[in-house]
């Protein structure tokens, strides 16, 4: 069985590159995990649970199980963040939601036996948190494939040296950087709309 973690699965445009991909190589023997702590997209990624190949987990797959605070995007529908000093997106201390956290470490040392093992992080800065847990609990050698959209240049606490050692981190593992927008679905204009309350 092929397992993907789909950390940041926003409104499903993951899901559906990954079963692309999945059909494309096919591999019909797999499941997704999507965690998505963000109600807005949660509701709406609820529909792909009719597929018992995917689960959705409306966590934040963080270093340990807790109350996490996510700042949300004011601006669009992505690119809410664990940093509330991320510059983009309209991102603030002031606009956040108390979501539920998951120690990714333990949530992987639970998975069924697997043939491969793929994550893929669009997580918005938690990268610089995640990697380097799952590297000093020896997790990353599990993982066969990561799939990454790095963030650094966009939060004010993560210094292009604290990049660097974490892309040092990764550098012999088989890595694709990730773009699922082709796959969107929602507009920020509903998002704006239904879930900010900004006409």
């Amino acid at each position: 069985m092929y397992i993907i973690i789909d950390l940041g699965a926003n409104d499903g445009c993951s899901i559906k590159k990954f079963k692309t991909i999945l059909k494309n190589q096919n591999i019909s023997d797999y499941k997704i995990y999507s965690f998505e702590p963000h109600p807005y997209f949660y509701n709406h990624l609820k529909q792909y649970e009719s597929d018992d190949r995917i689960s959705i987990i409306p966590k934040i797959a963080y270093t340990k199980n807790c109350k996490q605070n996510l700042y949300i995007s004011t601006v669009g529908n992505d690119g809410s963040s664990i940093y509330s000093d991320k510059t983009t997106n309209g991102v603030s201390e002031k606009n956040y939601v108390e979501c539920e956290a998951i120690d990714i470490v333990k949530f992987i040392d639970s998975l069924p036996t697997y043939k491969k093992l793929w994550v893929k992080m669009d997580v918005e800065g938690a990268e610089y948190d995640l990697i380097p847990y799952l590297h000093q609990k020896m997790v990353l050698p599990k993982i066969d494939t990561l799939f990454i959209e790095w963030h650094y240049e966009k939060i004010r606490s993560i210094s292009k040296e604290k990049h660097t050692e974490t892309v040092e981190m990764v550098k012999n593992m088989k890595i694709y950087l990730w773009d699922a927008l082709e796959y969107r679905e929602l507009t920020d204009e509903n998002y704006r709309r239904t879930y900010l309350g900004i006409p």
